[in-house]
């Protein structure tokens, strides 16, 4: 399910809430290093797009990434039950 912050990404961004989700791991980890709940609706929205472009100018790595982190959390949860 997804949270508010990614209904409201894939709103301005116009993408899946699959997508929103990616674009929020990049704002938090890569454009703020922190989390987003300090930031006012333009900063929000400009952030969203800005993580967009970094996400576009550097698609392989971030999906790297991505696959990276599902792989990691599907072995933590076998390993875990």
């Amino acid at each position: 399910m997804p949270n508010p912050y990614q209904v409201h990404i894939s709103k301005i961004l116009r993408c899946t809430v699959a997508h929103a989700a990616r674009i929020e791991t990049i704002m938090r980890d890569f454009v703020f290093h922190a989390t987003l709940d300090w930031l006012s609706p333009n900063e929000f929205a400009a952030a969203a797009m800005k993580a967009q472009r970094l996400y576009l100018q550097d698609k392989t790595a971030f999906e790297t990434f991505f696959d990276s982190v599902r792989t990691h959390a599907i072995k933590e949860k076998q390993a875990h039950g």
